[in-house]
């Protein structure tokens, strides 16, 4: 094993704060969705890609007052501000 010396550690990679542009613009009643492939349906990955999505709406509802909702569909994740 090479041992590598001065390499530097990139900053976390945060769902939420990449994640809030779609959330500022939402108004009470609109959504938004990620798309989800078939093969990943119905298997635990998808539910790998709810959660961490669903974690993220969680902080950023937390951070701003606003109230979302999050469901699986068949084919996407699908956000929803509701207040």
């Amino acid at each position: 094993m090479k041992i590598d010396e001065g390499i530097p550690i990139p900053p976390r990679n945060r769902l939420a704060p990449a994640g809030s542009k779609e959330f500022d613009v939402l108004e009470v009643g609109d959504s938004f969705a990620v798309p989800v492939p078939k093969e990943y349906m119905r298997k635990p990955t998808i539910w790998v890609g709810t959660n961490r999505l669903r974690n993220a709406v969680y902080h950023y509802a937390k951070r701003t007052g606003k109230k979302f909702t999050v469901r699986a569909l068949p084919n996407e994740i699908r956000v929803w501000r509701i207040a």
